[in-house]
């Protein structure tokens, strides 16, 4: 057994080290791109159990795909529940030692993050491989974690294409999780796998399904969706060197914004087999939608709705397609046929009155005034509605900070207020 402690010593963090976290992994291959994972995740303190967490994993692709050298992808998927109670999180499995190393300062970033919610914790590993990532050549090395949504609509897109420039990534395969936005067995995915497939197809990328609970397990979605995908993506190291995720946050943007996938954290959940990348992080969401627009019938193909399982693709209503919807608007384009149902003013600011949900108005609001539609009356009713409920939020996290005499953490009050 090998120890890798990942904490300095006396390090303020290193609460609860009576607790140990094990995490074994079982594999069963039912064909050559069909493979069921199962990882077990049992907390201790002591002799006293505290919990136990069972994760799955159900590859589904239509290429052969290759044993896994190491238990990278079960690690990742192990990280925020560790993080939940510190101590020690022991690996029964081979680990790469590329990832042993990124861990560090992963964790090392969400603690300084969200201390209340991710503490430190050792690494126990029962092997360390020292494995290197074959060498870009010729050939497709890059999957793509795919939804059809906008950030993975233009990630695929413009590398396929080849309007990255240099910097596009030779992209072989798409995939996909079954259950990103719903429990498991609530609907029936078929038909959005059988959607998406096509619309890869259109690309001539083949499409791989990862069926997994892991959302439900995990929980916590601003935290830890970037390791959902990260996880899946790495259960095709065999076939790919690059796992590629869409932006779905900018480098930078008037100073540090944490979010479960951002592209100074993303390369972090990189291992031995496989360098996870985060793609056109230069761009916000209303500039993203300009440049799908470039692509004929790709906006109109669209999937952005929380219900994703809708016939209808995108219901019209919720937070999220509404704040595509004003994209369209700020950029002066019409509202393309992927959204069946017209722009409800009554509808603009839901789900903004939570923390995340100011961070993307400014950005639509920019792109409106340099477009020439801050007069549009969706775009009135955006700012009206954002500068009331920022005032709003802002007056509760301050009322909450003083009846606790304690100043609000630097992660709640963003840089929206300033």
């Amino acid at each position: 057994m090998i120890r890798s402690s990942l904490m300095l010593q006396n390090f303020p963090a290193a609460q609860d080290q009576d607790v140990v976290v094990d995490a074994t992994v079982e594999s069963e291959r039912l064909g050559p791109g069909q493979i069921n994972h199962a990882l077990t995740l049992e907390a201790n303190r002591g002799s006293q159990p505290i919990w136990k967490k069972e994760i799955y994993f159900r590859v589904d692709a239509p290429f052969d795909v290759p044993d896994l050298e190491t238990v990278d992808p079960f690690v990742i998927a192990a990280l925020f529940p560790a993080m939940e109670v510190g101590g020690t999180l022991r690996i029964h499995g081979r680990v790469s030692r590329t990832l042993i190393r990124n861990i560090l300062d992963f964790q090392s970033a969400w603690h300084m993050a969200a201390p209340e919610h991710c503490r430190m914790f050792a690494l126990d590993v029962k092997e360390v491989a020292d494995l290197s990532i074959r060498e870009e050549g010729t050939e497709p090395d890059t999957i793509l974690a795919f939804t059809a949504g906008v950030d993975a609509m233009l990630a695929l897109c413009r590398n396929v294409s080849g309007d990255a420039g240099p910097a596009a990534h030779k992209i072989g395969a798409t995939m996909m999780i079954l259950g990103m936005h719903t429990e498991t067995g609530e609907v029936d995915g078929e038909p959005l796998i059988a959607d998406l497939r096509r619309i890869s197809g259109d690309w001539g990328l083949p499409m791989a399904v990862v069926d997994s609970n892991i959302v439900e397990i995990v929980r916590r979605s601003e935290f830890s969706h970037g390791t959902w995908l990260a996880a899946c993506l790495m259960l095709f190291a065999g076939n790919y060197s690059t796992g590629l995720l869409g932006s779905s946050k900018l480098w930078f943007k008037r100073g540090w914004e944490v979010f479960g996938s951002h592209p100074l954290l993303d390369p972090l959940l990189s291992g031995g087999q496989m360098t996870i990348r985060n793609d056109e992080g230069l761009y916000h969401r209303a500039e993203k939608v300009k440049l799908l627009t470039l692509y004929p019938g790709v906006v109109d193909e669209l999937r952005v709705c929380w219900r994703p399982f809708l016939p209808e693709r995108n219901c019209c209503r919720c937070e999220k397609c509404v704040r595509t919807m004003l994209c369209f608007v700020a950029n002066g384009e019409p509202i393309p046929a992927a959204f069946p149902e017209p722009l409800s003013l009554r509808e603009i600011g839901n789900g903004m009155g939570r923390r995340a949900g100011l961070q993307w108005v400014p950005g639509i609001l920019d792109c409106a005034e340099r477009n020439g539609t801050s007069d549009e009356k969706a775009i009135r009713v955006l700012r009206r509605r954002y500068r009331f409920k920022r005032l709003k939020v802002f007056v509760k996290l301050w009322l909450t900070a003083l009846r606790s005499r304690k100043r609000p953490h630097k992660w709640y009050v963003l840089d929206s207020f300033d």
